[in-house]
């Protein structure tokens, strides 16, 4: 319908009013010292190192990845007070909700898992929601609101993001609708102070994809949420192993990488190891069985100490050593044939030369066949003088390069191998290396496990 315009105050107000509404449409430009008088709540974890208090995160996996069950866990975590996996401290504790829409036998589950649980779950703040009525949109919004006033959530989870996901309609555009689905839940998250985990899948299609990108979906799935958590199964291992890779990153967490172990007696998982050495836990196996043994307890303690050298996620030679008063220790330095002389070897003997040389060693000891053209002219070349037929020692503190850094492998581009250190492992795992003993001579340091 137009406007009759009758006198001029008509025309001033329509003028006045055009002015608002264009007004209103401007976006805001905050100069230095508003932004320096806001008032922003530094960020706060709900577990520690793990999960943000409030915001929408996205944990998502494989099918049978235990992606749900581990959301499980964490709830648990949160509604008891116990310390996540025994390791992760629960910071904010406080009521759990489950909004189990993908498993129609949800509720049975649940109880299985709880009633399993070593955790005392009696009495805990721990809710289920089986089904509900509801898609994303305002409804759902509106109950998730009244469940967290009501209830105090500190915790949501919502399994899973697909079955929530009302049907797209034809021509409209996916990664907005994506982004609008998690913003809404991650305002709303914020707003009430509530964490909110969304379970999720990986796309079919993400195999050679960096971890943070396998989402199903667009970009938007894991731009609009403020953390991300990945479970994966280890393609290398056999796929009946319990071992999982589970990977974590967002706006104000530090990345986590760790392995957890599946209990099938109690339905949850446990803490193996964390760090950078993580997603090398295959690797690890094979060291153990490359490095273990008897250990000669009377002269060598443990724990042992190892170097492994990677092409890609490929282990493609290793060294090992401990320190000990035994003087005849049987060793060796292993590289693969296709990536021989590139200075691995030497450079591995160099980074466990460097972790002798800290732990106060004064001399290497090595075992080498007598049969082998090449392995006694590769230690007398770093300077190494037979002490017998079979035998040769290395003077760490008096030939070039054995404190070198522990963190390039190879300086040729071509190679693309980085030494990495594997890790020390606690004497209770019994195959990695390094032990140290005072002796009249000085300390000893043998290269190589002693497994005879």
């Amino acid at each position: 319908m137009p406007f009759e315009i009758q006198t001029e105050a008509d025309l001033a107000g329509v003028e006045a009013k055009a002015r608002s509404i264009q007004s209103s449409k401007r976006p805001a430009v905050l100069s230095v010292a508003e932004l320096m008088a806001l008032e922003v709540a530094p960020p706060s974890m709900l577990i520690e190192g793990v999960l943000p208090a409030s915001g929408a995160s996205l944990m998502f996996g494989a099918p049978k990845s235990n992606t749900t069950l581990f959301a499980v866990q964490t709830a648990i975590a949160v509604a008891s007070g116990h310390a996540l996996l025994d390791y992760d401290r629960v910071i904010k504790p406080g009521p759990a909700l489950i909004v189990e829409q993908d498993d129609p036998a949800g509720a049975a589950s649940l109880s299985d898992i709880l009633r399993r649980s070593p955790v005392p779950v009696e009495g805990i703040p721990f809710y289920l929601a089986p089904r509900v009525p509801f898609t994303f949109g305002l409804e759902l919004l509106e109950w998730l609101e009244a469940e967290i006033v009501q209830k105090a959530l500190r915790l949501i989870v919502l399994d899973s993001y697909t079955a929530l996901r009302g049907p797209r309609t034809a021509g409209v555009d996916i990664v907005k609708a994506e982004q609008n689905d998690l913003t809404m839940l991650d305002e709303l998250a914020k707003r009430t102070g509530c964490a909110m985990e969304i379970v999720h899948h990986d796309s079919k299609g993400s195999a050679g994809l960096e971890w943070s990108s396998k989402a199903a979906g667009t970009f938007a799935m894991s731009a609009a949420t403020g953390a991300q958590i990945h479970i994966s199964r280890f393609p290398e291992l056999d796929s009946n192993a319990s071992e999982r890779l589970v990977r974590i990153r967002g706006r104000h967490l530090e990345g986590t990488e760790m392995v957890l172990r599946f209990r099938k007696d109690t339905l949850d998982h446990e803490h193996v190891l964390e760090g950078g050495v993580a997603p090398f836990y295959p690797i690890l196996l094979q060291l153990q069985t490359a490095f273990g043994g008897d250990h000669h307890r009377q002269r060598a303690l443990l724990p042992r100490t190892g170097y492994v050298a990677l092409a890609g996620s490929t282990m493609v030679g290793y060294i090992a050593g401990h320190l000990t008063t035994r003087h005849d220790c049987a060793g060796e330095v292993l590289v693969a044939p296709e990536f021989r002389r590139r200075g691995i070897a030497s450079t591995l003997l160099r980074c466990l030369a460097d972790w002798f040389l800290e732990k106060g060693a004064s001399r290497v000891c090595v075992c080498v066949d007598a049969n082998s053209p090449a392995a006694q002219p590769f230690y007398q070349n770093l300077g190494a003088s037979p002490l017998s037929f079979q035998e040769v020692l290395v003077h760490l503190a008096k030939h070039h390069g054995l404190t070198q850094s522990r963190s390039i492998l190879a300086r040729s581009d071509s190679s693309r191998i980085n030494a990495r250190l594997v890790g020390i492992a606690t004497q209770s795992a019994g195959w990695m290396i390094g032990c140290l003993e005072r002796v009249a001579d000085g300390n000893v340091g043998y290269q190589g496990p002693d497994t005879r």
